[in-house]
């Protein structure tokens, strides 16, 4: 049996700066995805959802606000921003 792809899956296959732009930026999101996992998530018991979530708001915010990034020249994304204006 052979599947058909539809009309517009066949279009963007031929656009191929679809296909560049679909994944600019994956490595940064794998990144961040996998420290989050080995710095917070494999590291925490958390004894329910509420606490889960209020230690996954604080990291949030320590990621924002405190931790520099080395793609917008060490310093935390809210800096980087007031910078730009």
């Amino acid at each position: 049996m052979r599947f058909r792809s539809s009309p517009s899956q066949e279009r963007v296959a031929e656009n191929s700066s679809f296909k560049r732009a679909s994944f600019q930026g994956a490595e940064h999101i794998e990144s961040f995805n996998r420290r989050f996992r080995d710095e917070l998530l494999k590291e925490t018991l958390f004894p329910s959802l509420a606490d889960a979530r209020q230690q996954i708001r604080a990291r949030q915010h320590d990621y924002n606000y405190h931790r520099p990034h080395s793609g917008l020249g060490n310093i935390p994304p809210v800096e980087f921003v007031a910078k730009k204006g």
